[in-house]
């Protein structure tokens, strides 16, 4: 019995999984850049931090495979909202590939224009509290990992 499509076409269902491949390999090879221009670039980047640490919010970003990793107008802030470090723009001098292919890799960290606040008081500085809710925080971070994959091998 002779087909109903025409020849030299492929069939709908075989055109319909080459259009998805084709956009998924768009949104693939501009996700840095999609990332580095809308509110995603700060959802990435707060979730870096504990929140019991501070925050770390940016104007701007500059991602790619295989270009420069910037950020500009970097501001991080510690528990009580209070400035900690500003730069204008901190620049990593390794590209995405570099960091996935080889993440403990040499690569250069240029801080334009860095202004650092420290407050000093009888309890230490804001850079140690930070330092140490930063600590605390990658800590338990690493305990729920451990829990949930414990959890997940017990249910196995």
């Amino acid at each position: 019995m002779p087909s109903k499509e025409p020849k030299g076409r492929p069939p709908k269902r075989r055109r319909g999984w080459l259009v998805l491949l084709v956009a998924l390999l768009a949104l693939v090879i501009a996700g840095p850049t999609i990332i580095a221009n809308t509110p995603l670039r700060d959802a990435a980047i707060a979730s870096l931090l504990p929140a019991e640490a501070g925050s770390l919010t940016t104007s701007g970003g500059s991602f790619g495979w295989t270009g420069v990793t910037a950020l500009t107008d970097v501001e991080l802030r510690d528990a009580q909202n209070n400035v900690l470090l500003s730069a204008s723009r901190i620049e990593l001098g390794s590209s995405l590939l570099d960091l996935i292919t080889n993440p403990k890799g040499p690569s250069n960290l240029t801080v334009e224009s860095p202004i650092v606040s420290l407050v000093v008081d009888p309890n230490g500085s804001n850079l140690e509290r930070f330092l140490t809710a930063l600590e605390n925080g990658q800590g338990s971070k690493q305990q729920e990992t451990i829990a949930e994959a414990d959890a997940d091998t017990s249910r196995a």
